[in-house]
């Protein structure tokens, strides 16, 4: 297991109370299939996901994902992400809904948009 992977420490704590993917999903509200897909890094469960699974495991939401919950101990990364949530603040709503809409974009499709904007900056003006 690699350092800071939710899925193993999940799959690891849910062996070692001796519960079956099938008893956990059950006691977390969600399908046996997702559960193999995040144990296995296929799928990232969301906060709220996140929550459930560890409600069922009787540990705290910092126990499976230690890495993620620590980087906010860090006052430069504190620093940086209030910078980041003020000025997107002070963003237009449809320029936010685009910041918004880019977060959900895979690496490729990001790529892609990056490359449309480009030809955007290259023909302003004309």
């Amino acid at each position: 297991m690699k350092t800071g992977e939710i899925g193993p420490q999940i799959k690891s704590i849910r062996k070692s109370l001796r519960l079956t993917q099938y008893e956990l999903a059950a006691k977390a509200g969600i399908s046996r299939s997702y559960l193999a897909d995040v144990e296995n890094n296929r799928y990232h469960p969301s906060i709220s996901t996140l929550e459930k699974i560890a409600a069922a495991l009787n540990v705290q939401v910092e126990q499976l994902a230690p890495l993620f919950f620590d980087i906010f101990k860090d006052p430069e990364i504190n620093k940086s992400l209030v910078n980041l949530l003020t000025e997107t603040a002070k963003l237009e709503p449809n320029q936010q809904q685009v910041l918004l809409k880019l977060s959900k974009l895979n690496p490729k499709q990001i790529r892609a948009m990056l490359a449309f904007i480009e030809t955007l900056e290259d023909h302003d003006g004309e």
